[in-house]
């Protein structure tokens, strides 16, 4: 990679960081009038004179570059001999910096206080990655100034998003989101006969994703903490195997590189984010398929394909095409039309292969769930599509095309530079193949990511930024086989330049520093009188020869945290909602049968509302499907009884007049 001078490098920085101060400060300003404080206020007045003053000695320095005192700048040797520092306090610098972004934005005050700042929150993030860039900096004199700041960057950021991950383990009975009360449900299940007395048809939806979270249920009785710790070690622990595996497979020499680009690989991966399972059978296809051993690649095809059975009708292909992809990338094609056809079966027979073992995957599973009705495992091919999602809208501000392009756009950029030009240095049968490969993918993420319930964000992409990032490995570091004997791998392994290396990693990064939610405080002694108010009430309905339906906090159940109380399989919130954005009329009569004849004593439910929103609201179209499918069948019939905002939970009863109900 081309490095630009220490002169251009200093300029660039200080007018980054110059620049930066500009819309933060105006960001207090506007962060003032909302909530009506005065800036006089001593930690204010302290914060914005600060910010200020960077800003002001950024611009000076900028403007000294230009002047015969450059060597003041510290490229230069005064102040290179300044910044010199023992390697213990340039460590002890170091860790120091990197634990203050983190504590900052994932405080209950600050965080919420600042977090949603933006340009407040990078430039913070900015300021202690300098910080670390100058500590780094004194670790070697092999480690100059352009390659202390990309590391120090990426340090601070990953050690976020791990900070960010573990803030959220915690024993707090209630879990807010709208899924993770799911997601440990529908894994409790490969454990029903133990836990819940009863065998439960397994789960339809992400049937792999609940075989990872179910580790921990095959100890008895862990808190809740630890499932949420193996839920947090899983989703850094499969980003980081596979962004390390890449970077084995890539075989890259130095060792700094080696570091910096598993890193960045990490980061990428986040985007999205990449579905943990997803990333279970591309580890298999990384680390077990070789050009040199087709039939072990097609055991690891078969392997990674039935995971990918059992987990999204969309990635059922996905297993044998990366294989496909690996071998078009580091195979090159013989000269003859006869050795093009014996080259194109193998890559060919991974995806065949790959793909009819995923139907049939996917097919046993379905027989050996317990599932009678099938229509649950293809609700995606029945539920509408949004279109207007791919463009800037109120669930996705930037839209699914822009922020897909904003996340591919600086790989795209790198590749198309790295092989501009060296097209005739491979025949046209392999990058046409990995291209429509790439090009399927793309399509495909496009059409799930607006399907009704989708689209919030980019993971639907997934595999299409899993097939790029993987492109992009090889294309950058020179790992594409060529052709032509006369072509060397310097033919597809041009220097990059370093202003688009920089957009490279700046992406990832600003991804990264907007993620993470600050800690919430849990009041642990009302949520243990709400527990207790729910064990009441369900225990009287059942002394009595009724039952209780949890729609949602079904985890209460996995968990013993409501004790004694037998669980109702039907209705749990995720698939009912899943069944209602697919249009499942013989789900929703049965569901509406069970509420016309009052079959539950008590209901345990989010707090409901008949509000209709439209398409400029998030998840409009799905509130409105909720409202009108669920909320208002579900009021007619019941009545609440209680209702906790405060862990957004609600008690309903059924109501005298429900035969009224249409």
């Amino acid at each position: 990679m081309e490095r630009p001078t220490s002169l251009t490098f200093w300029r660039l920085l200080l007018a980054f960081t110059g620049l930066h101060t500009l819309p933060a400060l105006f960001q207090i300003r506007s962060l003032a009038d909302e909530l009506s404080f005065s800036l006089a206020q001593p930690r204010w007045s302290a914060l914005v004179a600060f910010i200020s003053l960077i800003g002001i000695g950024a611009f000076l320095l900028l403007l000294l570059s230009w002047s015969r005192f450059q060597s003041m700048l510290p490229g230069g040797d005064a102040l290179e001999k300044i910044t010199k520092l023992p390697k213990i306090v340039a460590i002890g610098l170091l860790l120091l910096s990197l634990p203050v972004f983190s504590g900052v934005m994932l405080h209950p005050s600050t965080g919420f206080l600042i977090g949603g700042q933006v340009w407040l929150r990078f430039l913070a993030f900015w300021l202690l990655s300098l910080a670390s860039m100058f500590a780094i900096r004194n670790f070697g004199k092999q480690v100059d100034w352009t390659l202390s700041l990309a590391i120090a960057l990426l340090l601070q950021a990953v050690f976020f998003t791990i900070a960010a991950s573990l803030s959220q383990v915690s024993n707090y009975p209630f879990l807010p989101g709208w899924s993770e009360s799911s997601r440990y449900y529908d894994a409790s299940l490969l454990f029903a006969q133990r836990i819940y007395a009863m065998k439960v048809p397994l789960a339809a939806l992400h049937p792999s994703l609940h075989f990872l979270l179910a580790v921990p249920f095959i100890f008895p009785g862990l808190p809740l903490w630890v499932h949420r710790l193996w839920q947090a070690v899983l989703f850094l622990g499969l980003n980081a195997g596979t962004a390390l595996c890449l970077a084995r497979r890539l075989s890259i020499p130095s060792r700094y590189i080696n570091w910096l680009f598993t890193a960045w690989c990490f980061l990428f991966l986040l985007q999205g984010p990449v579905y943990i399972h997803l990333l279970v059978p591309v580890l298999i296809i990384l680390g077990f398929a070789s050009p040199k051993n087709h039939w072990g690649t097609l055991l690891a095809v078969i392997l990674a394909s039935v995971w990918a059975g059992i987990s999204r009708i969309n990635w059922l292909p996905v297993p044998g095409l990366l294989a496909a992809v690996l071998y078009l990338v580091e195979v090159p094609v013989g000269r003859g039309s006869k050795r093009l056809l014996a080259y194109l079966w193998k890559p060919v027979s991974c995806f065949l292969v790959g793909t009819l073992t995923s139907f049939i995957s996917q097919y046993l599973y379905i027989l050996l769930s317990g599932n009678s009705d099938r229509q649950g495992f293809f609700s995606s091919l029945t539920s509408d599509l949004l279109w207007y999602r791919l463009l800037p809208n109120a669930t996705y501000p930037p839209g699914i095309l822009l922020g897909s392009l904003l996340v591919s756009l600086p790989l795209l950029l790198l590749l198309f530079w790295m092989i501009r030009g060296s097209l005739r240095s491979l025949r046209p049968v392999r990058w046409l193949g990995i291209s429509a490969v790439l090009g399927l993918l793309f399509a495909g993420g496009l059409v799930v990511s607006v399907k009704i319930g989708g689209g919030a964000d980019l993971h639907n992409m997934d595999a299409f930024f899993v097939l790029l990032l993987i492109l992009g490995g090889y294309g950058l570091l020179g790992r594409v086989a060529p052709d032509e004997p006369e072509a060397n791998n310097t033919s597809l392994n041009k220097k990059i330049p370093w202003s688009l290396a920089g957009f490279a990693l700046l992406v990832p990064l600003w991804f990264a520093v907007q993620s993470g939610e600050p800690v919430i405080r849990q009041d642990m002694a009302q949520a243990s009188q709400v527990l207790q108010q729910v064990q009441a009430r369900s225990r009287e309905v059942v002394q009595n020869g009724g039952e209780v339906l949890f729609i949602s906090q079904r985890h209460l159940l996995a968990f013993n945290l409501v004790e004694g109380i037998p669980l109702v399989p039907d209705y749990e919130k995720d698939f009912l909602v899943e069944m209602v954005m697919s249009h499942n009329k013989p789900y929703l009569g049965r569901f509406y049968q069970d509420l016309r004849q009052g079959r539950f004593g008590l209901i345990v439910v989010d707090p409901q509302t008949t509000a209709l929103l439209g398409s400029r609201y998030r998840f409009g179209e799905e509130n409105n499907a909720w409202v009108l499918k669920v909320a208002i069948p579900l009021l007619c019939a019941y009545t609440p009884l209680e209702t906790f905002p405060e862990v957004r939970l609600q008690l309903l009863v059924p109501c005298p007049d429900c035969k009224s109900c249409p």
